[in-house]
């Protein structure tokens, strides 16, 4: 115990009194940041617990400082919140997520410095600039590959509701057409739309 650095010890701590406030506290930290005003109906003081918590993400960060770096720590503070965000809209799978991505990306990050250089027989690479080049790198792939709000699974939704929209407005067509006894404008509709409305036997 007495070859482990001091502020080692100080980021336990810090850890375990984190875990504790936010265990005990979550349900007036989810009122508080959710719904201030139904939180003071319900005699919670969002002001304490907004302070409390900006107390100990201050520590926490300072704490943090003496042991990684700054560059660790504002990567630490920002990435694997944003990353959990992408996957899910639920708080508490927000915060397990999280918490799997920082321990992941801590693991893996530490892992390459120490065997990127075996490439080239260097000098092994600094732990926290890999770590946060790591977490950069997931956040960037879970930005645009996540199932839940990733770009690509945007723009494939967009896509799919856009041609949702088309068939049934050529089907819209089609029955009026039918019911005025004017022709179809066949050669207007692109013939990707009528082939979907055609899959889905709409026509």
């Amino acid at each position: 115990f007495h070859a482990i650095p001091s502020s080692i010890w100080s980021l336990l701590i810090m850890v375990l009194l984190v875990a504790i406030f936010v265990v005990v506290f979550f349900k007036e930290l989810r009122l508080v940041s959710f719904d201030p005003g139904l939180a003071h109906t319900l005699g919670f003081s969002s002001g304490v617990v907004n302070i409390l918590l900006m107390l100990l993400v201050s520590v926490a960060t300072v704490a943090s400082f003496e042991a990684v770096g700054s560059v660790l720590v504002i990567a630490a503070l920002l990435v694997p919140a944003s990353t959990a965000r992408l996957f899910t809209d639920r708080l508490k799978s927000q915060i397990l997520v999280s918490v799997l991505v920082a321990f992941g990306c801590a693991v893996l990050g530490y892992l390459l410095s120490t065997w990127i250089p075996l490439l080239w027989q260097g000098e092994s690479l600094k732990a926290s600039g890999t770590i946060t080049v790591f977490s950069g790198f997931v956040f960037a792939v879970s930005l645009f590959f996540s199932p839940r709000h990733g770009y690509w699974t945007q723009r494939i939704r967009a896509r799919q509701l856009a041609d949702q929209v088309a068939v049934e407005d050529v089907v819209v067509l089609l029955h009026t057409s039918h019911e005025t006894s004017t022709s179809f404008p066949w050669s207007t509709i692109d013939p990707r739309v009528l082939g979907l409305a055609a899959q889905q036997g709409l026509i």
